[in-house]
């Protein structure tokens, strides 16, 4: 292996590491504005209870259920879009070994595939979470239609 592909070798699973970081951003984002909002409908909850207000903390209960699973999903997309940076971090470092050990270039391209299965796996989370994201959206309008209409009543 000349100089140049060393550095190009060296080089794609770098730029697959930046692009991932930003990936990572925006997962975190996410999961950090789920559970802001988790947080918030306990608190609620546990407003709703103390005020003796049992259906609507019931109703809440449904909310965080369907919030947490939603946090679970954004939660697995994260770790597997880490994986494939550690995963790929681990390729780097074989690449500049198969300088002085040529066996550990079969070895890259080993870790450089399982990096990129786990970025796909992380990329199907993600793509789950923003189908759930609007979902949970629709079934809280429902749910919030449902307590005005039994007020009414």
């Amino acid at each position: 292996m000349t100089g140049a592909q060393l550095v190009a070798a060296l080089l794609a699973p770098a730029i697959f590491i930046s692009a991932a970081g930003l990936l990572v951003l925006s997962i975190n984002t996410r999961m950090m504005g789920i559970i802001t909002r988790l947080r918030a409908f306990h608190w609620e909850r546990h407003q709703k209870e103390r005020l003796g207000e049992h259906a609507e903390a019931q109703v809440l209960d449904r909310q965080i259920e369907a919030v947490t699973r939603h946090v679970i999903v954004v939660r697995n997309a994260l770790l597997w879009v880490l994986a494939s940076i550690i995963l790929t971090l681990i390729t780097c470092l074989l690449l500049g070994l198969a300088v002085l050990w040529p066996p550990a270039n079969a070895a890259s391209i080993l870790f450089f595939v399982l990096g990129f299965l786990a970025m796909l796996a992380g990329l199907g989370y993600y793509f789950r979470d923003v189908s759930m994201a609007l979902d949970a959206a629709r079934d809280e309008e429902r749910v919030l239609a449902q307590i005005r209409a039994e007020r009414r009543t």
